[in-house]
């Protein structure tokens, strides 16, 4: 017969298995005592485990699935939410990132790398955010909320204080040319290039109309090419970025003195290295005489409405307050 513990042969009389010391009980039918383990997972060659892969307990055999999850959609979305990441400061960028969302969307609803498809959401999310506050970001704000308590102020202009001068230099005795003469030929050929260069400010403002918002929005193509001036409030400075130029967003005054009337859009085109030159800010209620070149396409971010604006590539500017 064949104990029922360790399962080695042993003499029919023993009462006692000398392998093992466990008691022998004859009323169990040796062959289908073997034949019961075999079925039910036990291993004759160590009692003490079960075969590989099955567990008995009781009648019932339990299969262990040793099958590895698979993770690819979890891993594909982290790589594209981290791609569309870094990349999120240029155009291509929104790609990745968009990907690295639907991929996280999807393993998320299989359970397919639930850990790794979040983090591949997020980032791509926070890449897509990024992209916008950069491309859109001086666009965020609503040009009906934008008003500015500032009156305007009543002051003379630089085109009338020097027509006031010349004025008072007719009135005046003209010096005599003794001290010309003395000069060096530098300081003559500067006083020449300054005189040149004020006459070419003054004939570029000469030649600048009045600005009428509604007049030229209505029949814009009749007016491009032509100059005009116009006293602005400015708004908001955006430096610009790769695919766009800088531009600030100004507002004109609606005949109370306060500027939150038309909103257009002013394209620096100064010479920096012109004695007149300007350094305009935020908040300078400033006099613009430049050049109307056509109108401009902006998009709202908020709400995604787009529009046509009066833009004016700025030649000369004059500060009237800060």
């Amino acid at each position: 017969m064949i104990c029922q513990k360790c399962g080695k042969q042993i003499n029919d009389d023993y009462k006692m298995c000398p392998y093992c010391g466990t008691p022998v009980h004859r009323a169990v039918n040796t062959g289908q005592f073997q034949q019961n383990q075999q079925n039910n997972g036990y291993n004759f060659r160590n009692p003490q485990m079960p075969q590989s892969g099955s567990y008995n307990y009781g009648n019932r055999i339990q299969y262990t699935n040793h099958t590895k999850k698979n993770n690819t959609i979890g891993i594909l979305a982290l790589i594209f939410g981290i791609v569309g990441l870094l990349l999120s400061c240029i155009f291509i960028g929104i790609v990745p990132a968009i990907a690295g969302i639907v991929l996280g969307i999807v393993g998320i609803s299989k359970n397919n790398g639930k850990g790794m498809c979040v983090a591949g959401l997020i980032c791509g999310i926070i890449g897509i955010l990024v992209f916008a506050i950069m491309l859109f970001g001086d666009d965020s704000t609503d040009s009906g909320n934008i008003s500015s308590t500032q009156p305007k102020p009543e002051v003379t202009t630089e085109v009338q204080a020097e027509s006031e001068e010349d004025e008072i230099d007719e009135s005046e005795p003209k010096e005599k040319p003794d001290k010309v003469d003395n000069e060096s030929e530098s300081e003559k050929e500067e006083k020449s290039t300054e005189k040149s260069e004020k006459q070419i400010r003054k004939e570029f403002i000469d030649s600048c109309q009045e600005f009428d918002y509604k007049k030229i929005a209505r029949n814009p193509d009749d007016y491009v090419g032509q100059n005009f001036k116009v006293t602005v409030q400015i708004s908001s400075i955006s430096t610009g970025g790769w695919l766009t130029d800088g531009y600030m967003k100004a507002f004109t005054d609606d005949g109370s003195g306060y500027y939150f009337d038309n909103m257009i859009y002013i394209f620096d085109d100064q010479d920096e290295n012109s004695s007149y030159y300007v350094n305009v800010l935020e908040d300078d209620v400033i006099t613009v005489y430049g050049t109307f070149e056509g109108m401009v396409e902006s998009q709202n971010a908020l709400n995604g409405e787009k529009s046509d604006d009066i833009a004016l590539h700025m030649k000369y500017a004059e500060l009237i307050s800060e």
